[in-house]
């Protein structure tokens, strides 16, 4: 064998060996962070909120924008339609499953994070409903702005948000006190 083919034959051993460290190690590895950065987007405690920032608006009539926001937003992977009244500047969101197949906890925070994220990000906006097939909830921006102590368009820093709200969350009697 010359010199001529061992090197080929080397660089083949090598373009295989790494092609198999790519896929074999480095593609999984890839595909399993991202699969658990997806379920981190559905908790409100470990959400990144800077995701949802694009979607920031003065106005909720920008329906494709809103429909964005919420689905960028914790319960996103849960199917969904939604209602707008723009005179009343309501959102209903209609989630298509039971609140007991997805866990009262789980909900009540996810309600509570994806109502103060929408009235943070869009500046008219002064109510959401949330409709599950076995029960809703109503809340109102003013209710939501009672709680905190400061404005809601400030919460929309991702280091306040941190801070004020998903810290709050951790809570489920602070999180209860948002729905009464």
């Amino acid at each position: 064998m010359n010199t001529k083919n061992k090197v080929i034959l080397f660089l083949l051993i090598i373009g295989f060996s790494l092609f198999g460290v790519i896929q074999g190690i480095v593609l999984p590895n890839i595909k399993q962070d991202e699969a658990q950065y997806v379920k981190e987007q559905q908790e409100p405690l470990t959400h990144n909120f800077e995701a949802s920032l694009p979607y920031k608006s003065k106005y909720m009539g920008n329906a494709s924008n809103l429909f964005n926001l919420f689905h960028s937003l914790p319960l996103s992977h849960v199917e969904k339609t939604f209602q707008l009244d723009s005179e009343m500047l309501s959102a209903k969101v209609i989630y298509n499953e039971r609140i007991s197949d997805i866990g009262i906890e789980k909900v009540e925070r996810s309600v509570v994070y994806n109502a103060t994220a929408a009235f943070a990000l869009i500046d008219n906006l002064e109510e959401v409903q949330f409709s599950f097939l076995d029960q809703n909830y109503q809340v109102l921006r003013s209710g939501i702005q009672a709680e905190y102590e400061v404005p809601l368009s400030e919460l929309a820093e991702v280091e306040v948000w941190e801070k004020e709200v998903q810290l709050e969350l951790k809570d489920p009697n602070r999180v209860r006190s948002f729905l009464e």
